[in-house]
């Protein structure tokens, strides 16, 4: 009985809730599925989130900041969730003079069961794409290239397995193409060059005329 206690207890100390960050200050309606695909490949769009379940404004901002960064630049942000008997009309959560809390919002807001839309309030939510996030290394899960035998965040693998396979490929036809030998030109002044003695000797510039076509070296 206590452990099963225990458990409930726990339970109750935390509430988990569908949430979901919209980019523009003046969207009215909810995202359409390829528009949360859009927003979730831009680090918002709709996660689950857990909060402790308290009456602290700052625990509910330091969670929300924590799963949505792009939250913290945006001016302050309100909640919104679907207007009854619709599903795509957006209306605001009346907030309270405490602000927001998970208390509030579990058992005293109008939220219910439906998804919890978080919108910026004075400037767009900047979308970051997933691969240029700070994720903390020690959560991220790595894989060894086959390639390169680097290890890789499995985040970054397939983009990394292009470009490595590129690579080995490049190197490969670089080692197979055999190096040409540059072949040395005879400049033709080494044939028609004379000294001023033989100038005038016009038998002796025939014959090296001659000499130079027979080696099919003339230019």
């Amino acid at each position: 009985m206590r452990g099963r206690a225990g458990q409930l207890a726990a339970s109750s100390s935390y509430w988990t809730h569908r949430s979901c960050v919209l980019a523009s200050t003046s969207q009215e309606t909810a995202p359409t599925r390829e528009e949360k695909q859009k927003l979730f490949e831009g680090g918002l769009g709709e996660r689950k989130v857990t909060f402790p379940k308290n009456d602290s404004p700052s625990s509910f901002k330091q969670v929300l900041e924590k799963k949505f960064p792009g939250l913290k630049n945006c001016g302050g942000y309100e909640l919104l969730r679907s207007m009854v008997g619709s599903r795509v009309s957006l209306e605001k959560l009346k907030m309270p003079n405490s602000v927001f809390t998970t208390s509030y919002l579990a058992a005293e807001s109008n939220l219910g069961q439906a998804c919890c839309y978080i919108r910026p309030i004075q400037r767009d939510v900047e979308m970051i794409q997933l691969d240029n996030k700070n994720e903390d290394e020690d959560e991220m899960v790595f894989e060894e290239c086959l390639q390169c035998k680097e290890s890789i965040p499995l985040l970054k693998l397939r983009k990394h397995i292009q470009a490595c396979t590129q690579s080995l490929s490049s190197d490969e036809e670089d080692s197979i193409l055999p190096k040409l030998k540059k072949r040395k030109r005879t400049p033709i002044c080494q044939y028609m060059c004379f000294s001023q003695t033989n100038i005038w000797d016009m038998s002796y510039l025939f014959q090296r005329i001659c000499q130079g076509h027979s080696r099919s070296t003339c230019l």
